[in-house]
Formats: C-alpha cells, structure tokens, sequence
C-alpha cells in the first residue's frame, strides 16, 4: 500500500500526511519541553559529524526529503505551540525514517560577542540537501565527538 501512496497527491493522502506531520510535531515538542535529553536523545542517531558521514542519495530520494523538509517546516509555521529548530529536526527525521530514507542531525552552536549569550541550533541533511534550518546553519559551530 506504501507503493501506491507515494506519488499520489489525492486530498485524503494529503490530509493523512498533514495529520502525521502535525503529531510527530506535537510529539518532538513534548519531548523537548518535558522530558529529559537522555530519554530521546538516541532519537537523532549518531552526532558525531565526521566530515565522510554524509552518503550520497539518488534524485528520487532527494525529491522525497525534499518534500518531507518542505512539509515539517510549513506545518511547524502554524503549530499553536513554538516548533523551533530542534523538533522541527527531530520531526523531519522521524518521518525519513518511516520513509526508508537517511539523515543526519546536526546540533551546533555560537556565542553573540557582544552579550556573551550562547545560541544553540539544529538541523537536519538528508545527503548534502539541508531540510530544516539551513538559513542560520552556517553561522553555527557543529558539536562532535574528539
């Protein structure tokens, strides 16, 4: 049945992708705002961001993510609640995941020189495509492992 899904643009698969994209939403903002990093933080899979970890995708796969990004982003825009960077990322890789498609999140951050206040983003990539967060990513410094 996912076969058939893939390429139809109905109304009723749409509605059951905007519902599944609002509740994995909802579900990453809840995790974040209540629920300590250590009990999801396997969620994002690997952060050690080793300059060889990005696999290449094929175009196919590319429009898909695409589309996944596109739509988490334009969904987080009208939450009632504030989906910023971080469940926007978790969300956006939940539902690759489901896909069968691969990402990376990237967790970074900066300090403002003048008021000393660290910043904290992230972001996620599906090969070398940014679908959430690519506007500030490269203001920010990517945490690793050493």
């Amino acid at each position: 049945m996912t076969i058939l899904l893939k390429n139809i643009r109905t109304p009723v698969v749409q509605a059951i992708w905007g519902a599944e994209t609002i509740l994995t939403l909802a579900s990453a903002r809840f995790l974040v705002k209540f629920v300590p990093f250590r009990y999801w933080r396997w969620t994002l899979g690997v952060i050690d961001h080793a300059p060889n970890s990005i696999v290449e995708t094929d175009e196919l796969n590319s429009a898909r993510a695409r589309s996944v990004g596109r739509r988490v982003r334009r969904t987080a825009k009208k939450m009632p609640f504030e989906a910023v960077c971080l469940p926007q990322a978790m969300a956006c890789r939940w539902l690759l995941s489901r896909r069968g498609l691969s990402s990376q999140v990237f967790l970074g951050t900066k300090k403002d020189g003048e008021t000393k206040d660290t910043a904290f983003h992230a972001w996620i990539m599906h090969g070398d495509i940014c679908l959430t967060g690519q506007h500030e990513k490269g203001s920010y410094m990517v945490f690793s492992k050493r």
